[in-house]
């Protein structure tokens, strides 16, 4: 799969958002084309239609009331950066517990994570996924950990429990194809960008990946 041409993810649908330090690393061998990554675009909160919304949510993760309407947005997005946009409110609702002590392991296990520190971060993350089994963006950031450690049977698992618990997670979908590329999958890597494009069809990263791949399964047809 190593070719000279080379993608990096920089914004791979969100996998590895919020973590810019590991993203700029995350580099997977593509054939035929380069892509620059896109400079960050953000709009302006006020320019969406639910910009009302508070951040910081009351209730907290994969069940709270506020994502629907959200991912309804998502899906109207006129722009990849009104997406982007709205993907930022939604991970902060999913990124916390409701439980200060957890919402803190969280945040350290991630802080752990873009430093290198994986033993730290392993450390919370377990602990978290242990007290919130039912926490969705527990086992993604786990899932994550995992795939940064090239651990990617142990990250495909925990993919599928964060799936299990949120069917929208447009970052785990994404994980998924990213770890299906790095394994010569490439169609099931192509089915998981289609899946997040089904969630979030102005994704950049995900639609440019899918091409990519259609792409690369069109040459080894030849």
């Amino acid at each position: 799969m190593i070719r000279n041409e080379r993608v990096e993810m920089r914004r791979f649908a969100g996998f590895l958002t919020g973590f810019p330090q590991i993203a700029a690393r995350v580099v997977v061998a593509l054939p035929m084309m380069t892509v620059p990554a896109a400079a960050p675009a953000m709009i302006a909160l006020t320019a969406l239609p639910l910009a009302t919304l508070p951040i910081a949510p009351a209730l907290a993760d994969q069940k709270d009331s506020r994502l629907t309407p959200l991912f309804d947005a998502l899906q109207k997005a006129g722009s990849p950066e009104e997406a982007q946009t709205i993907e930022t409110i939604i991970w902060s609702i999913w990124g916390q517990t409701g439980d200060h002590e957890l919402d803190m392991l969280l945040l350290e296990g991630s802080m752990a994570m873009a430093n290198d520190n994986y033993d730290i971060a392993m450390r919370d993350f377990n602990e978290v996924v242990k007290r919130a089994p039912n926490f969705a963006e527990g086992w993604n950031k786990r899932a994550t950990l995992y795939f940064l450690m090239g651990n990617y049977m142990a990250s495909l698992s925990d993919i599928d429990k964060t799936l299990a618990l949120e069917p929208r997670h447009f970052g785990a979908l994404a994980g998924l194809g990213l770890i299906n590329l790095q394994m010569d999958r490439d169609q099931a890597a192509l089915d998981a960008f289609q899946r997040v494009l089904k969630i979030d069809p102005m994704n950049a990263a995900a639609r440019t990946n899918a091409e990519i791949v259609k792409h690369r399964l069109g040459d080894e047809a030849i």
